[in-house]
């Protein structure tokens, strides 16, 4: 009888958003997408699939446009890649659903709506938290980048923070960017910034607002009857950012929060490991994957992995990279951690035992 011993990890697909501004461009990322379903629902050792955050997408919107609700779009859209979903489901124990950031205000209720329910009344994919087990964890890792990270200290209701800003910012121009830590290179002088009297968070905005040729009344139209908001104001609002970060974490881990935005989640995953006795700690978010031995404060024995991202940019007319994600086969206490790339087929890159 087949052991179910792996878990799979994909983030970072971001279904949605206004179709021009999308990162996931149905031509170019569909095709893999759709591979990596047909791989899964072909395997016979698959305990679970953790979709880990940014599958879907709801801040890829023009400032001047409300966004669409999220399942509308889904089914206009995307359905190929739901029905897989839904396909796959019958070969893995479970699909588990992680919130990222761009997908930060799904609920059961939502997946419920796009993937439906099974015949016993369950959904087809389940949200939880974070996924752990074992001496394993994984969630996106967006929690530790400081303009991505859910923030009810500025937006007590509703908790966006100041990256869906940024986001609905760069979706209103022509300014190319497909990673997080795209948006640093975008701003003079950042850290510099964070002790000036135009604090971080008011330096990054009018920048990327300059970058884009918005004006500072331009009004962010807000979906869900949430009150719209000019650029001046999202500035006053998130003003105190860098301040708060350091009173409530302390200097160290809010400059490393701002490095989180260029990638440097390392950092925080072996902080996980040294403080809760973690093996394997996978993340997303940056959209860079990666595979990496501990290197901060254990001796070894650890790994980092990270999901790696499904709509890389498309230069003159081919994708520039692969998608990836994270395959964990977990056999009593020891854990085979490897990144594995999509295109027409699965391929392996990196592996790591511990």
């Amino acid at each position: 009888m087949t052991q179910h011993t792996r878990r799979l990890f994909l983030s970072d697909v971001h279904l949605g958003g206004d179709e021009a501004k999308s990162w996931f461009q149905t031509t170019h990322h569909r095709a893999p997408l759709l591979t990596f379903f047909s791989y899964l629902s072909a395997q016979r050792d698959v305990k679970d699939l953790v979709l880990l955050g940014d599958f879907f997408d709801t801040w890829q919107w023009p400032m001047d446009v409300t966004p669409t609700s999220l399942p509308e779009v889904i089914r206009a859209r995307h359905e190929p890649v739901i029905d897989a979903v839904r396909a796959a489901r019958g070969a893995v124990e479970n699909i588990f659903y992680v919130n990222g950031n761009h997908d930060m205000d799904v609920t059961q209720k939502e997946l419920d709506a796009i993937f439906g329910k099974d015949s016993t009344g369950k959904g087809i994919v389940t949200w939880i938290p974070e996924y752990r087990t074992g001496r394993l964890l994984a969630e996106h890792g967006s929690r530790f980048a400081m303009f991505n990270a859910q923030d009810r200290m500025h937006d007590p209701k509703d908790g966006l923070p100041l990256g869906y800003f940024i986001t609905r910012l760069l979706s209103s121009g022509n300014v190319s960017y497909d990673t997080p830590g795209a948006v640093l290179g975008y701003v003079d002088d950042l850290l510099e910034a964070a002790f000036t009297t135009q604090t971080l968070a008011e330096s990054v905005i009018e920048a990327l607002a300059e970058r884009v040729g918005v004006a500072s009344d331009a009004t962010f139209r807000m979906p869900g009857g949430r009150p719209n908001l000019t650029v001046a104001q999202v500035q006053r609002k998130y003003a105190p950012l860098f301040t708060r970060w350091t009173e409530k974490f302390g200097h160290r881990y809010a400059m490393r929060a701002i490095a989180g935005e260029a990638g440097g989640l390392g950092w925080f995953a072996d902080r996980l490991c040294e403080r809760h006795g973690y093996k394997v700690v996978v993340l997303g978010h940056t959209h860079d994957h990666a595979i990496d031995e501990d290197k901060y404060f254990l001796a070894g024995g650890r790994v980092y992995a990270n999901t790696g991202f499904w709509c890389p940019a498309v230069v003159d007319g081919r994708v520039r990279e692969r998608a990836t994600f994270v395959d964990v086969d977990k056999r009593d206490s020891t854990y085979a951690v490897s990144v594995r790339a999509c295109t027409d087929e699965v391929t392996e890159l990196r592996r790591h035992v511990v």
